[in-house]
């Protein structure tokens, strides 16, 4: 007697998904992931980073901090890099 499984992975609660359907929601997943990491690493790379790699940016305003932190939130993997490359 062959045991019959149920289990389908683009199944979820009981509605059938193509895998269109599935990649189109992991992409999406990916990007929230992204833009997550990219929020939290912008808070700590405007608060203190951003004075350690450019040294004008030291003396820049509140404003000037909020006018960056969409970029930094884009681009954090680039300034991640460029920041820990100033530490040594």
């Amino acid at each position: 007697m062959a045991i019959v499984s149920d289990w389908n992975p683009y199944r979820v609660s009981g509605i059938e998904r193509s895998v269109s359907e599935y990649a189109a929601d992991m992409v999406v997943s990916a990007a929230g992931a992204y833009v997550a990491a990219g929020v939290l690493f912008a808070v700590a790379f405007v608060t203190r980073g951003v004075s350690r790699i450019d040294h004008v940016a030291r003396h820049g305003t509140p404003g000037f901090r909020l006018i960056i932190l969409p970029g930094t939130v884009a681009l954090w993997p680039l300034l991640a890099a460029r920041w820990l490359r100033s530490r040594s």
